[in-house]
């Protein structure tokens, strides 16, 4: 009698193996997912939020923050709506000799994307930029915050991100 409590125990053992574990990695995988999908739109979320701002504060900032890294003469490219601040904001600073201003309405918000004179340096500071950058560094944190958790998979991208490395 004991040794067929102790098969039927094995044969529950083997059915539990073969069906269960499976399913519950399936229910984990569905939960891994749903949280990347939220953390996605989430992400979209604010890259529309960011397109939208056009703050002259943000711009100013934005472009001393270039200015001050390239150091010497180069092409600032801007959304077409903030070349006349831009330029109006070099006038101020006596640069507009050594920085030339370009519409580029692939820039949205305030964002200022700088290319030096020889062509062999370009700084990317527009909004959309520094939140790749971010997100990177915190997508682990926020996703802990958001799930009361934190996975491993949530601070990688997967690779079906459209998203490129900054």
């Amino acid at each position: 009698r004991a040794t067929a409590l102790a098969e039927r125990g094995c044969a529950i053992d083997a059915v539990r193996d073969a069906v269960l574990e499976p399913a519950l990695r399936d229910a984990e995988d569905s939960r891994l997912r749903a949280k990347r999908v939220a953390l996605d739109h989430l992400h979209a979320a604010a890259e529309a939020a960011l397109a939208g701002l056009d703050s002259p504060a943000i711009l100013e900032r934005l472009l001393e923050e270039v200015l001050a890294e390239i150091g010497g003469y180069a092409d600032v490219r801007v959304n077409p709506a903030l070349v006349p601040a831009v330029r109006e904001s070099l006038a101020v600073r006596g640069l507009e000799d050594r920085v030339s201003v370009d519409a580029d309405p692939s820039i949205a918000g305030a964002g200022v994307v700088a290319i030096c004179a020889n062509g062999n340096r370009r700084l990317d500071d527009s909004l959309p930029s520094r939140l790749r950058v971010a997100w990177a560094a915190l997508e682990g944190e926020i996703a802990a915050r958001l799930f009361g958790e934190r996975t491993a998979t949530m601070g990688v991208h997967e690779g079906a991100s459209a998203r490129g490395a900054p």
